[in-house]
């Protein structure tokens, strides 16, 4: 919308972005005041100190499951209990009995927090970016169609991708297709940065649909490692994840752009961030390698498991 604007600023006057703006704001407004009704409500200046006391108690919370689980698997891990076996079924996968905090779930939660936290900081100092070492080009005419239009392609070829990857080579066909929508954006996006117009949006074209295949992909791969039953919750987290740690890295541009200039700025919290996120979802791959076959593992005891145990066969 925002590049919209710039289109009408151009050709109609900065007045106009007002008014196109405001119109629909008053509308809206007088709707809400005739139709909602607000009940009053006290604020308390306790409440600052309840919420930042249950902010560092949730933190302390996740923290300290994730060390639990950190530590429960990969110790299982090295005393040996995991064998090497990759012919694990999704049904096993799936396996409600799984830990929820798992490495592999914590992992991905950071590869997608690190990947959407990238592509935060290049859409919202893209705008400073063109008017720093491009003013008066008119890059608001590539940006209004070019995320658009290419990221609901990128978003379709991933899920496309990933769902057959999935179905030759099971839940991991999915991390191949997540890593390598990561790897084709990093030379891109160096490239978006260091290329002059027009040859930068040339270059932002696959380099959008590239970064944008990982959203349905990284949300699947969220989903289906979890346990029967928590798939809202991993969902969750995965949301909460990706918003609060991604969308919040944002906040590191002012201090760099301070100290280095801001095109080496988005350098590394642009494609260098992706490269961090790379790292990352390579790892997931040998610890879903891992997660199946200990499922592997819980489903052969069960089979060896007696049908009737020592009471019932006591009793006969």
């Amino acid at each position: 919308m925002a590049f919209v604007l710039d289109i009408v600023v151009d050709h109609l006057g900065w007045r106009w972005a007002y008014w196109i703006t405001a119109v629909p704001g008053i509308i809206i407004a007088v709707v809400m005041v005739i139709t909602v009704k607000e009940p009053p409500r006290k604020v308390h200046h306790s409440l600052c100190i309840f919420v930042l006391i249950s902010m560092v108690i949730s933190v302390l919370v996740l923290v300290t499951a994730v060390a639990q689980s950190l530590c429960s698997s990969f110790g299982a891990w090295i005393a040996g209990e995991l064998v090497n076996n990759s012919s694990a079924t999704q049904e096993d996968f799936l396996d409600s009995h799984s830990p929820f905090c798992s490495p592999l779930f914590i992992v991905l939660l950071i590869t997608s927090a690190l990947r959407c936290g990238g592509g935060y900081v290049f859409m919202y100092n893209i705008h400073n970016y063109f008017h720093r070492y491009y003013p008066g080009y008119p890059y608001e005419h590539f940006m209004t169609w070019i995320p658009v239009t290419m990221g609901i392609f990128g978003a379709l070829l991933g899920g496309m991708l990933a769902d057959k990857a999935a179905y030759y080579r099971g839940y991991i066909g999915r991390l191949y297709i997540f890593s390598i929508s990561i790897f084709v954006s990093i030379p891109l996006s160096i490239g978006v940065l260091y290329l002059d117009p027009p040859w930068c949006f040339i270059v932002l074209i696959p380099n959008f649909a590239a970064i944008e295949m990982w959203g349905s992909v990284a949300m699947s791969a969220v989903v289906e490692q979890a346990p029967r039953g928590r798939q809202t919750l991993a969902l969750a987290f995965y949301v909460f994840s990706i918003n609060m740690f991604g969308g919040n890295l944002n906040i590191i541009v002012p201090f760099m752009k301070s100290v280095i200039e801001l095109r080496y700025t988005l350098l590394v919290l642009y494609p260098g961030v992706y490269t961090l996120a790379l790292i990352f979802c390579l790892l997931t791959i040998p610890l879903a390698r891992i997660r199946m076959a200990h499922m592997q593992t819980l489903a052969t005891d069960d089979e060896r498991k007696p049908l009737l145990n020592e009471a019932t066969e006591s009793i006969n």
